[in-house]
């Protein structure tokens, strides 16, 4: 009798559709192929169908999808007493699959015992026997890695201005980590500026802000209204001067949900938007995500790197893994003895959890202060760099000395730059140094 356990097979399903989290879980340890009985297998491909595209997979909705099995439903479903026992059935299930594929391939052993190139045939045998083992270690060498590469395709990436030392590839986590009130905020307002003007479509998942916040923090870097300017009411040329520089196609590349999702929920959310097109997710900010808790932080980052790497985003046909800006916020310690605050460094980090482990790259932002960092302002000055727009210095149009640290950096190398902050723009610039002729 060819393996399988109908039972199992039933109560796995039917806790399918009684749990969202028993559904995700099931789809990770087990395909239709695992599943003997036809209509048990048609009933987890269409569940699976359902959840990639975000669909309610209880025993109603899936009903209406297959009519013709709505009765089984109801029968598998009233099978179900604990939910929670759905693993041990899951396991029995996928270990029948093993069985029948190993019958399988001792057939096809057993043919290939008539075969003239024998040789040939004991590499087909130990490859037949090989895809049936679950945990068997696929390892290649590097000669065989090497021929399989197609040096002349381009990767697809992400680059921004602001870190030009970098390219972001699909399934990258990029943290943006600075104290409180830095403009980490801005600078991910800004990064999705730049590439919706590309075309890049960029949803942001405000966690702090309202929608209607973060649609000002717009206003403010395109129409250079400030938020006390909006409050007083604009008129009616300034409003006129708004609309223009807010209208075009970029504004429609970029979406904002202010609904603060659990982490489970915003996985599946980030999941469903990157299967649609979607590229670049901003998470504003972890902490509020999350309670503060190291723990709880740790375990946020892991589930977002692997939401990031989700393996059914990515085909031999196309990779739609997004790309995630996870902004975090330091504590506002470390303290100099002048009273100033030293630069942060990837070590503050290390506070939060498994973040900086998790990251594909790091960038902390600071200020510096404009009465106790005049030795910061020397060097940058000795170095050839202008500060023609430092208020401590006479500057005409007083900006925040400030610098920003790539301080991780997977696929390049790291970097530390020099930086105006721009609060009244909410802009993030590189500060000009002439000393060679060009700017770094």
């Amino acid at each position: 009798m060819t393996p399988h356990h109908h039972d199992s097979e039933q109560f796995v399903i039917g806790a399918m559709m009684l749990s969202p989290k028993v559904a995700e879980d099931a789809l990770s340890l087990l395909t239709a192929d695992d599943f003997y009985t036809p209509r048990n297998r048609e009933l987890f491909s269409t569940i699976r169908t359902m959840v990639d595209a975000g669909t309610d997979t209880s025993m109603e909705v899936v009903g209406t999808r297959l009519p013709d099995l709505r009765q089984y439903i109801v029968e598998i479903v009233s099978l179900v007493t604990n939910v929670r026992a759905w693993k041990a059935h899951g396991d029995i299930i996928r270990d029948d699959s093993t069985r029948r594929k190993l019958l399988d391939a001792a057939e096809s052993i057993a043919q290939m015992a008539s075969a003239d190139d024998l040789d040939g045939a004991c590499a087909d045998a130990v490859r037949a026997v090989t895809l049936t083992n679950r945990n068997a270690v696929k390892t290649r060498t590097i000669a065989e890695l090497f021929a399989g590469m197609d040096l002349t395709a381009k990767t697809e990436y992400l680059h921004t201005e602001l870190f030009p030392a970098t390219h972001l590839h699909r399934g990258d986590l990029l943290v943006l980590a600075s104290r409180p009130a830095v403009g980490k905020s801005a600078a991910a307002c800004q990064i999705a500026d730049e590439l919706a003007s590309r075309h890049v479509r960029t949803r942001i998942y405000s966690y702090e802000m309202s929608a209607e916040d973060y649609t000002r923090r717009f206003i403010h870097r395109r129409a250079e209204f400030n938020r006390m300017k909006q409050d007083d009411g604009l008129s009616e040329a300034d409003e006129e001067k708004a609309r223009y520089m807010m209208a075009g196609d970029w504004s429609r590349f970029i979406e904002v949900d202010d609904s603060s999702p659990p982490i489970h929920e915003l996985v599946r959310q980030i999941h469903r938007f990157a299967k649609d097109g979607g590229m670049l997710v901003v998470i504003d900010h972890l902490q509020i995500l999350v309670e503060a808790d190291y723990k709880a932080v740790s375990e946020a980052s892991r589930l977002l790197k692997q939401a990031a790497n989700d393996p059914r985003l990515n085909s031999e046909a196309s990779d739609k893994r997004p790309v995630i800006c996870l902004l975090s916020q330091l504590s506002r310690g470390s303290v100099r003895e002048d009273g100033s605050l030293r630069p942060p460094a990837l070590g503050d980090l290390r506070q939060s959890g498994s973040i900086e482990q998790d990251a594909d790259a790091v960038a902390l932002l600071h200020h510096f202060d404009d009465t106790r960092d005049m030795k910061v302002r020397e060097g940058l000055e000795n170095a050839g760099y202008l500060l023609e727009f430092d208020g401590a210095k006479g500057g005409t149009t007083q900006k925040t000395l400030s610098q920003i640290e790539l301080a991780k950096n997977r696929h390049g190398k790291k970097a530390t730059y020099p930086a105006w902050w721009s609060g009244d723009h909410q802009v993030w610039s590189f500060i000009d140094q002439l000393s060679d002729g060009r700017r770094l």
